[in-house]
């Protein structure tokens, strides 16, 4: 997970310690993130992007279908394919077939392109 791939709001992981923080201030050393209780700042080194897995899906609004979890919004449909183990996306009026997102298997890559189309964050329901 590289740096500048973050955006105020996105979720990160400690590292070894799967406690999960918000990132609440980006600067060129470090960050400064929150969880439940408190605010700290952490080097680059010290933290890993979140897998997506199903659970966190469903937390994020997708809803399972026959055979997978999908989320609309406006025009597009996200849906978890589990042969690709990521999101993918296709429009609603795309009747040839599905454009796959390449690479979106990290909670902050899910929460940065669904804040791109939306203008909104991406939240727990």
């Amino acid at each position: 997970m590289k740096p500048n791939e973050l955006r105020i709001g996105n979720k990160v992981n400690y590292k070894d310690e799967n406690h999960e923080f918000e990132v609440i201030e980006i600067d060129t050393l470090g960050m400064r993130v929150k969880d439940n209780e408190q605010e700290t700042w952490i080097e680059y080194e010290c933290f890993e992007a979140i897998p997506l897995t199903k659970e966190r899906l469903i937390k994020f609004g997708f809803y399972k279908d026959k055979f997978e979890l999908k989320l609309k919004i406006n025009d597009l449909l996200f849906f978890y394919s589990k042969s690709f183990e990521n999101v993918m996306m296709t429009s609603n009026n795309d009747l040839g077939g599905y454009n796959h997102i390449r690479g979106v298997k990290y909670v902050h890559q899910l929460q940065n392109l669904y804040f791109a189309l939306t203008g909104k964050e991406l939240t727990i329901n």
